[in-house]
């Protein structure tokens, strides 16, 4: 295969957005290598939530680091629409973090007091409001908090749009290319080894989603990438004339109404090693997560169920930085249930890394650095296989 300034190993939705960023930056080769089809992992089963705030209970470096890539969606969706025609179906339908019992309604009302401080519009609704906003959202909720600034995309539109791109401006995005080995000299990568032969890379993304520890073990250094799969089960429900109006959240699962008129329910978390299988107790749990937040829509015909491996880390919180003791590595990966929300501020902040050499200020907490030998345990994965 031909030399590559940049080659990324892995085609979700976060290798894409950096393939993406990058060649709007350089005009130097780079070359994406997925083994199967792009975005069709983790990616392909994410409701695709940009909610930074509901996955926070407290200011933090994500909590920053998700709102960063929350502000590029808007300009980026036109950007995308207008230079490859895909529409990521950036939607801003309200999003209602449901109250379950008063012990949970006063968590989000005191989140309420400090997220308000952030600029997103958000409000607190006690039962009777929620069901007067969200008709057909279950009866025991108890309240919610309501934030009009938290939208969603279509998943696997954004990982293909952000590829397109790509594309378009010079990059190649080689699907069914399986990596296999790495050719080294010295502290660098020189080459990434794939079933179909070796390309010459002159910086070595590792963007391998649940398969970035593997990788990483190859160049001996897996304490500083310590990822493991947690397979995540999700479904789809069809159409009919009445649905949702807005997304309902809960940490126990949520419901997406997509611009279709179909609903995306999910998703489970369970250590399966590199097991995709859908099961019957999964789809169980997600029903009832519907009977819950919707029960009125149990009702609607079922479309289908999959599962994707989410890309855990030990403290589940992305992992963005240079490889240390490798010159020319950058890991972007373990961004666990966030991969989506993530993607934008990962891709521009790890492709100004590998042009300009510099480090943002928000990747500091996320630095592979933070973890050492003797602070990650053994996750019992299943068993390795090549990403």
């Amino acid at each position: 295969m031909p030399p590559s300034d940049v080659v990324i190993i892995g085609g979700g939705v976060i290798g894409c957005a950096i393939a993406h960023y990058l060649t709007a930056l350089t005009d130097a080769q780079v070359t994406v290598l997925e083994k199967g089809a792009i975005g069709g992992q983790a990616t392909n089963a994410a409701a695709g939530m940009l909610a930074p705030l509901a996955e926070s209970d407290e200011p933090s470096p994500f909590l920053d680091l998700g709102l960063a890539s929350l502000r590029l969606f808007p300009a980026l969706a036109a950007e995308l629409r207008e230079t490859t025609g895909i529409d990521i179906e950036l939607t801003y339908n309200g999003l209602l973090r449901v109250a379950m019992h008063e012990e949970e309604a006063e968590q989000l009302q005191a989140n309420l007091r400090w997220q308000s401080a952030y600029g997103l519009p958000l409000r607190w609704l006690d039962a009777r409001e929620v069901r007067a906003v969200e008709p057909l959202a279950g009866p025991t909720l108890c309240g919610a908090l309501y934030s009009e600034g938290e939208p969603h995309v279509a998943s696997l539109r954004l990982a293909r749009a952000l590829a397109e791109s790509a594309a378009r401006r010079g990059a190649q995005l080689l699907e069914g290319q399986q990596v296999i080995g790495l050719v080294t000299a010295r502290d660098r990568v020189v080459a990434v080894r794939t079933l179909d032969g070796e390309v010459p890379a002159g910086q070595v993304v590792l963007a391998a989603g649940a398969w970035s520890a593997i990788v990483a073990e190859w160049l001996g250094a897996r304490e500083y990438v310590p990822v493991f799969p947690i397979r995540g089960q999700i479904l789809a429900l069809k159409a009919l004339p009445r649905t949702l109006r807005h997304t309902l959240y809960t940490r126990e699962g949520y419901v997406v109404p997509k611009g279709d008129g179909s609903l995306i329910v999910g998703a489970t978390e369970d250590q399966a090693g590199f097991d995709t299988r859908v099961q019957a107790r999964g789809i169980a749990t997600l029903l009832d997560v519907l009977k819950v937040l919707a029960p009125d829509l149990r009702e609607m015909p079922f479309e289908r169920a999959w599962a994707g491996l989410r890309p855990c880390s030990a403290d589940k919180l992305p992992i963005l930085g240079m490889l240390p003791g490798w010159e020319n590595v950058v890991v972007a990966a373990g961004h666990y249930r966030n991969g989506i929300l993530l993607s934008l501020i990962t891709g521009q902040t790890i492709a100004t890394l590998l042009v300009r050499g510099e480090s943002d200020p928000l990747l500091q907490p996320f630095w592979p650095e933070r973890f050492g030998e003797d602070e990650v345990a053994d996750r019992g994965d299943g068993g390795d296989k090549a990403p």
